[in-house]
């Protein structure tokens, strides 16, 4: 064997290993037997759902009427309208909290 295959085969062993502990540690939450707890339930579920909502029903995700008198979601830092999880809205109109704990651990 030359340098470069056992490299090579260095690296794929690593990538194994690694892939083996990540779902090691996260095999609770994979396998749904516990939720990935507090911000991810209080604040960041509602928003995604608020999100998967209003996209889904044809609506501007870019305010809200249901927080006090309205309220500019745009503008707001933690509203997901300017992350990756925008994608798991567009995908499911009603993402589950198991669906979020994925988008987070991924």
């Amino acid at each position: 064997m030359d340098h470069a295959s056992t490299k090579g085969a260095g690296y794929r062993l690593a990538a194994v290993l690694f892939l083996c502990a990540w779902v090691a540690l996260c095999w609770p939450w994979l396998s749904g037997a516990v939720t990935i707890p507090f911000d991810a339930k209080a604040h960041f579920q509602a928003q995604i759902q608020f999100l998967a909502q209003a996209l889904h029903s044809g609506q501007s995700p870019f305010w809200t009427h249901n927080v006090f008198g309205g309220s500019p979601q745009i503008a707001d830092p933690q509203s997901l309208i300017f992350s990756p999880a925008i994608l798991l809205a567009l995908i499911n109109p009603s993402p589950s909290f198991r669906a979020v704990d994925a988008y987070v651990l991924a």
